[in-house]
């Protein structure tokens, strides 16, 4: 750390006489080193100045694409991980003014990314996509594979935080075969470069196989991608990294836990080495963004600890967190744990409220996954509150959600829907039982919408040349097999705890 301090002093002093002189790109360089010493240092204030000295100095010599350089790496390596979202897009438009004056293509396109990132962190996903597509139509003329590929990740990310997990990681598997095949380094930056780009899709691949459920593939992706990231000294992502490997571990403890799998507790320990270290790595870098992460997922470790005021009260930070940067996905996301937190902590009245906050935000933004967990917490509190009319209606929306998509779902996704429609189906029959006055609402969600949506998960829609595969019937039956057995389960699962 002496190290660099003092390293950043002699740039400085450097700077200043190569201005005083008249030595601009003397003057430039020496800024433009002064600033990565004070960011190894944690020193972002004095990071971000140094940048706007060396934003300044390009702009005397005439150089209007380095100015916009020093301005893009303000927005994203200092304003964006603090959370002050509104100021980074403020700084790129201003980057992205001057790279268009000083003709470089290849960083006015970064900069628009850039932009359509914290639009989509903000919700405001039509400004997102009209910078995406901006992007796309002008994307050929640098002639750069890499850039391609970089657009197929931001648009996959846009799929992603609207539940759709498939159609999301099928661009990112082409982002991965551009990389792989297309990218050839042309020096040791360009070499680096490409690491951190193929440990990016491993971990991208890796958390959307785990939101489809197959958790075995994305342990050995996520791993892949955590081992890249520690060649390199690049510590936010290296803390996305392991945040990624701390959820995984954690949402697979938490399969294992429920049932009664004595490897669950070697999954939680494993989650919350993962937890730790990348809560050192943001703390350092005032990464309030990432921070919400890490705080929602150690809450979830300490709720399925049964340590509940603490989980609520890393949820709450985490939720205070997402609510100031503007991170309306991540609000979403954390106002679902602090609800059910507040549940388990005896206050379910402000979880049922919580709870509708987070469906409101989601239905506002179509987080389709947020939406689904939202219902399937209502219909679970109401059926704790013995309310069954309220859980049997809160059952049948979620079915109908269900339903009514279920022709758009991936093959892969169609599974996760079927587990989700299991779940409003257990608390329908829970309402059922308790004596709920919409016994004709079951009947729907035994009936009518499970048709629609088993047969379509597991023989797909029929083809629009109208030919019937000659195995449907053969995949409809047994489909209609499989809802018969779950009935089965989930009936004995009831009495049992009767």
């Amino acid at each position: 750390m002496e190290g660099h301090g003092a390293a950043r002093a002699k740039f400085r002093a450097a700077r200043e006489l190569a201005e005083t002189l008249g030595w601009w790109p003397f003057a430039a360089s020496a800024a433009f080193h002064e600033s990565k010493s004070a960011f190894k240092v944690d020193d972002m204030p004095g990071s971000r100045a140094a940048l706007e000295a060396e934003a300044a100095i390009q702009e005397k010599r005439g150089n209007l694409a380095g100015a916009a350089q020093a301005f893009g790496s303000i927005a994203h390596y200092i304003l964006k991980p603090a959370g002050r979202h509104r100021e980074a897009l403020a700084m790129l438009r201003k980057s992205l003014d001057y790279a268009e004056r000083g003709e470089d293509l290849q960083h006015a396109l970064w900069c628009r990314r850039s932009m359509a990132t914290l639009h989509r962190r903000l919700g405001e996903f039509d400004e997102a996509l009209a910078q995406l597509e901006y992007v796309e139509s002008r994307i050929h003329e640098t002639g750069r594979p890499q850039d391609v590929a970089d657009l197929l990740l931001s648009r996959a990310t846009l799929h992603r935080i609207r539940g759709e997990f498939a159609s999301a990681l099928k661009l990112v598997e082409e982002a991965g075969v551009i990389y792989d095949e297309k990218v050839q380094p042309k020096d040791e930056n360009e070499r680096k470069q490409l690491i951190d780009w193929r440990a990016s899709v491993l971990g991208r691949r890796g958390t959307l196989l785990q939101e489809l459920g197959n958790y075995e593939r994305a342990m050995a992706l996520m791993q892949q991608a955590l081992a890249l990231r520690r060649t390199r000294n690049a510590r936010h992502q290296l803390a996305v990294t392991l945040s990624n490997v701390g959820n995984l571990h954690r949402a697979r403890g938490t399969r294992l836990d429920a049932r009664g799998d004595p490897d669950a507790k070697e999954a939680f320990a494993a989650a919350r080495a993962a937890y730790d270290e990348s809560l050192h790595l943001f703390q350092k870098l005032d990464d309030r963004g990432g921070l919400a992460v890490v705080y929602e997922g150690l809450g979830d470790l300490h709720g399925a600890a049964g340590e509940h005021a603490k989980a609520l009260e890393l949820h709450e930070k985490a939720l205070a967190l997402a609510t100031e940067a503007g991170e309306v996905h991540r609000t979403a996301s954390t106002t679902l744990a602090v609800a059910g937190s507040t549940i388990e902590v005896g206050r379910a009245e402000e979880g049922l409220a919580l709870y509708r906050r987070a469906l409101a935000l989601a239905d506002e933004h179509e987080f389709r996954r947020i939406q689904m967990l939202a219902r399937l917490g209502l219909a679970r509190t109401h059926t704790q509150l013995g309310q069954p009319d309220e859980a049997m209606q809160e059952s049948y929306r979620g079915v109908r959600m269900i339903a009514d998509k279920v022709g758009s779902l991936a093959e892969e996704e169609g599974v996760v829907a079927q587990r989700e429609w299991l779940g409003f189906y257990a608390h329908g029959l829970q309402a059922a039982r308790a004596g709920s006055s919409h016994g004709d609402l079951l009947w729907f969600l035994e009936h009518h919408h499970t048709g629609k949506l088993l047969t379509s998960i597991h023989a797909r829609r029929q083809p629009a040349d109208g030919i019937v595969p000659k195995d449907l019937e053969a995949k409809r039956s047994a489909a209609r097999d499989r809802v018969a057995k779950a009935r089965v389960a989930l009936e004995k699962a009831h009495v049992r705890r009767d």
